[in-house]
C-alpha cells in the first residue's frame, strides 16, 4: 500500500491518498509523518482519497487506535473539521463507513462519504482546480 499526503495550509486542509491494500502500520506511520510536517496544524480538515484502494485491514481494535490518534490532530480546533472520504465503489464505501462510524456523534466533526474530489471541494467551498491539479501531479 502507498499512503501519501499533501497539506494545503491556506485551506487548513490535508489531502490523503491511499492506494492498493490499506495496511494499518503504514497508515499510522503516514499519520505520524503528517503530524510532524511543518504545515501541520491542529484542526485541519481532511480529504481521504480511497479511489485506488483494493482492500483494507479489518482489525477494528487497531482502527480505533488510529482514530484516537487522529483525534489528537483535531484537538483545539476553532471551527468544525470536515473528514471527507472519497469512496466511489462498494469496497471503498465499506472502508469509509468503518471510519465514519467512529466519528458519529462527535461534536465538531463533520464526516462525509463522497464520490469525487470535485464534490469534496464543493462541500468545502474550495476551488477544485487546486486539488485536482495536485491529484494529477500525484498520478
Amino acid at each position: 500500500m502507498a499512503v501519501s499526503f499533501r497539506v494545503f495550509p491556506s485551506h487548513s486542509l490535508v489531502l490523503v491518498r491511499c492506494r492498493g491494500a490499506v495496511d494499518l502500520d503504514q497508515s499510522l506511520a503516514a499519520f505520524h509523518q503528517y503530524m510532524q510536517h511543518t504545515d501541520f496544524r491542529h484542526g485541519q480538515s481532511q480529504i481521504v482519497d480511497l479511489r485506488d484502494v483494493v482492500s483494507y485491514e479489518r482489525d477494528f481494535t487497531r482502527i480505533m487506535e488510529f482514530q484516537a490518534l487522529r483525534t489528537e490532530a483535531f484537538m483545539g480546533a476553532s471551527a468544525p473539521i470536515h473528514l471527507i472520504y472519497i469512496a466511489p465503489n462498494e469496497a471503498t464505501h465499506a472502508m469509509a463507513m468503518t471510519a465514519l462510524r467512529s466519528w458519529k456523534d462527535i461534536d465538531g466533526i463533520i464526516a462525509l462519504i463522497l464520490g469525487s474530489i470535485e464534490e469534496a471541494c464543493d462541500v468545502l467551498a474550495i476551488d477544485a482546480t487546486v486539488l485536482v491539479a495536485s491529484d494529477a501531479d500525484a498520478a
